[in-house]
């Protein structure tokens, strides 16, 4: 059964944003044992912006365990304040680089075609 390059690409970005070890499984996977470039440059992409949402985090809870950690009250509300922007932040950043890798193809075509015409 071949899987597309679109599918492909949909999985690899799904994976890195919902969990480690799916994206690790796929990820990998798609690295290692798939020979086409655009597949790796997508793993690649994906695992550099799942870094820094992970560094985001641990920049965070470092702030909330032990600057924040003096007055729970209002400084829980801003942290939990800022996790949620960060989250839809995350949400919004896969699903737009996932778009660009989709309809990167169809540019990267169309200049293909171009330059052998």
């Amino acid at each position: 059964m071949k899987i597309s390059c679109k599918v492909k690409k949909i999985l690899v970005w799904a994976s890195a944003y919902l969990n480690v070890i799916a994206f690790v499984l796929v990820g990998g996977y798609f690295m290692l044992k798939d020979s086409d470039e655009k597949i790796k440059r997508t793993c690649k992409r994906a695992f550099i912006v799942w870094g820094i949402f992970i560094a985001i985090n641990i920049v965070l809870d470092f702030f909330y365990n032990f600057i924040f950690g003096l007055d729970l009250s209002t400084n829980y509300r801003v942290y939990n304040t800022i996790t949620t922007l960060v989250n839809i932040f995350s949400i919004l950043t896969f699903v737009v680089f996932l778009l660009i890798d989709l309809f990167a193809d169809k540019e990267e075509k169309k200049i293909e075609t171009e330059i052998n015409e």
